[in-house]
């Protein structure tokens, strides 16, 4: 069941990807950006494809608190999505985002270890109200970009997304199944933060970003 969840997971990422295709861009410049993003992708498509799962399959969730942890889930992300929005504006990218990440290391290091499914019910809500969090990495790329890459580094980033959307639930649900943990993939994704802290890390102050724009700029007139 398992594998096969992984399999739709995989067909449904393929027909996304099969769309209306946008001109994308690889530059040195903005390869922090494509690391961030393709990072945030593994560990979102662990965390959306593998808690579900562990609710309906481990913990046999009814389909009512299924619905209600969802309705809650977009709710509760529609009303943090503005203050995070405000707290990314004054505090800056990389704070936020090591915030972020840090509390996200945490949903997931719960998710493996802890056994009352009210706690995962919890985590289950807070990583999609955490989640809001992630539009710092779009604001770091917009702070940095040169003007004309804005667009194309955006579809970039979309690549790296589809991409993700394809090899991690196939290889979260492989190893689940292989090795008969459904913590493992949750490991996985414990990892995968943990990159993630550490190239937020790299992220420049507001200052070197904009020389480093103007520095694209001028090599691109």
């Amino acid at each position: 069941m398992i594998a096969l969840a992984a399999v739709l997971a995989f067909l449904l990422s393929s027909h996304a990807a099969s769309g209306q295709r946008q001109p994308i861009i690889l530059r040195r410049e903005y390869s922090l950006y494509y690391v961030l993003t393709f990072l945030e992708g593994c560990r979102r498509q662990i965390f959306s494809t593998f808690a579900s799962y562990v609710l309906i399959l481990v913990y046999q969730t009814p389909v009512q608190t299924m619905l209600s942890l969802a309705f809650l889930n977009a709710a509760l992300g529609a009303v943090a999505a503005p203050t995070v929005g405000r707290l990314v504006d004054r505090y800056g990218e990389r704070r936020m985002l090591t915030l972020y990440y840090i509390l996200i290391a945490c949903v997931f290091a719960g998710y493996a270890t802890f056994r009352d499914v009210r706690w995962l019910y919890a985590l289950f809500v807070t990583d999609s109200v955490l989640f809001a969090f992630s539009m710092g990495i779009t604001v770091f790329l917009n702070r940095i970009v040169s003007k004309g890459d804005l667009t194309p580094s955006l579809a970039m980033g979309t690549t790296m997304n589809h991409v993700a959307a394809v090899i991690m639930p196939v290889l979260g649900g492989v190893l689940w199944k292989a090795l008969d943990d459904y913590r493992i993939p949750f490991w996985i994704g414990f990892g995968v933060v943990f990159l993630s802290l550490i190239a937020v890390q790299r992220i420049p102050a507001p200052r070197e970003s904009l020389l480093a724009a103007e520095q694209v700029h001028d090599g691109a007139g």
